[in-house]
C-alpha cells in the first residue's frame, strides 16, 4: 500500500498507511478503508472512500472527541435542512474567522472545536420556531439527547 506523505501534528513523525482492521478491529464493514495512524500518538485520519488521500488531520484522543462533539452540534444544522452543507462550513468559517477552504471539522485541533461548539451552540439559542399551536418559541435543543458515544481510543493504549 502506498500512500502520501502525512505528518502527525502531535508529534511530528511520518504517519503509515493502514487498513481499517487496524483502527476498528470489531467495524469488518471499515476493514477495506484506508486510514493513516501515528501510532506513538494513538493519532489516526480515514481517507476518501478508494483513495489514500487524507479526510483531514491526525486526531489524537481528545482531538477524536472535541470533533465528535463539534459534529454533534454542527451537524444538525445542515442536516434539519436549515442551511445547505456548503452554507453550514460558509458561515461557521465566518463566525469562526477563518477561510473557507480550512473550515471543515476534520481539520480542526481540539481548541477550534471547542470554538465551533460555542457558536453552534449560540446558533440554536438563537433559533426562533412556531409551535403547531402558532406560538413562537427559541429551539434550546438542537437535537433529541442520544446515548453518549464510546471513544474507541482506550483500544490502542
Amino acid at each position: 500500500m502506498k500512500g502520501q506523505r502525512v505528518v502527525c501534528p502531535h508529534c511530528g513523525e511520518q504517519a503509515q498507511l493502514v487498513d481499517g482492521s487496524l483502527i476498528y478491529p470489531f467495524r469488518p464493514d471499515l476493514h477495506a478503508r484506508h486510514f493513516y495512524l501515528c501510532a506513538p500518538c494513538n493519532a489516526w485520519v480515514g481517507c476518501h472512500s478508494g483513495t489514500t488521500k487524507p479526510l483531514g488531520v491526525l486526531a489524537d484522543a481528545e482531538t477524536r472527541q472535541a470533533r465528535i462533539q463539534a459534529h454533534d452540534v454542527f451537524d444538525p444544522i445542515w442536516k434539519t435542512g436549515r442551511l445547505t452543507r456548503t452554507e453550514a462550513y460558509a458561515w461557521l468559517a465566518a463566525e469562526l474567522r477563518i477561510d473557507r477552504e480550512q473550515c471543515h471539522i476534520s481539520m480542526f485541533g481540539t481548541e477550534l472545536c471547542r470554538q465551533a461548539v460555542r457558536v453552534c451552540e449560540r446558533y440554536w439559542a438563537q433559533q426562533k420556531v412556531t409551535t403547531r399551536s402558532g406560538r413562537s418559541t427559541f429551539l434550546t435543543r438542537h437535537v433529541p439527547p442520544q446515548a453518549p458515544r464510546r471513544s474507541l481510543g482506550s483500544m490502542f493504549a
